[in-house]
């Protein structure tokens, strides 16, 4: 008779209620661990995106600086136009720094092409700007002709960064409201895995040891009442088989001792 491996049933119950409680225990640990990752993607995101945010509005204030030093240069006398002269130079590197910060915040898809195009418009609005400022006797003619050109396209240029940015923040403030539902998923996934093996785990136990207790239980007394032992059948080899075994070793000597009666 061939070797059959035999696991008692305190193993096998402990087994059982062991795999439940891991499965539990990782469902935990992969909300904790979801929840951590969104967290710091969201983090990320609401930190980049409102920098981003930030030098945007600094160039605005900036542009707008340099704007106005250009427009009040059209009346003003020579003294004047010094002082405008140095406003507008100060507020270009104001803008020219804040641009450079944006440059190395690039987080979203389409900003690098947009810094570069801010780049470009505002290098073309300083050199019509210094033209403008060097004029004897400038015109608001062509201060029109400065907004109409590249004074519009970099003002428009900076407002879609910005959008883009106000945009990310909009998302990173949704998903952080999303985030406990998304952490949730992989737990769901797996207790619903933890039930299906509980009701797998119930089924077993009632298949390889209650039911063979009743079975047990019930050829007993018709033995005792009727005088007939039919052996049950169990499906385990462990303490279960054991007890059948012993059942049907004293239930034979019980019938031989009768006999001899």
């Amino acid at each position: 008779m061939g070797y059959r491996f035999r696991l008692g049933i305190r193993p096998k119950l402990f087994m059982g209620f062991s795999i439940i409680t891991a499965m539990l225990v990782i469902s935990d640990a992969l909300s904790i661990l979801e929840i951590s990752r969104i967290g710091r993607q969201v983090r990320r995101l609401l930190s980049d995106s409102y920098q981003s945010v930030q030098y945007c509005q600094n160039m605005l204030q900036a542009f707008e600086g340099q704007r106005y030093a250009l427009l009040e240069n059209l009346g003003a006398d020579s003294a004047r136009r010094i002082e405008l002269r140095k406003a507008f130079e100060q507020a270009s590197t104001r803008f020219k720094f804040n641009m450079a910060l944006a440059k190395t915040n690039l987080t979203h898809e389409g900003e690098d092409l947009l810094i570069d195009s801010i780049e470009r418009y505002h290098a073309a609005y300083l050199q019509q700007g210094y033209m403008l400022l060097e004029r004897p006797q400038p015109s608001l003619q062509h201060y029109l002709e400065l907004r109409r050109g590249p004074s519009t396209q970099l003002y428009g240029a900076v407002n879609r960064l910005l959008a883009i940015n106000q945009e990310a923040l909009y998302k990173g403030s949704t998903l952080l409201e999303k985030s406990p539902q998304q952490a949730m998923r992989p737990a769901l996934i797996v207790i619903v895995v933890a039930f299906l093996f509980t009701f797998m785990f119930t089924h077993l136990i009632s298949h390889y040891y209650v039911s063979p207790i009743i079975h047990i239980t019930e050829a007993i007394r018709q033995h005792l009442k009727f005088g007939r032992y039919r052996p049950p059948q169990t499906n385990s080899h462990d303490e279960i088989q054991d007890l059948r075994e012993a059942i049907d070793q004293l239930v034979e000597a019980h019938q031989e001792e009768r006999k001899k009666r």
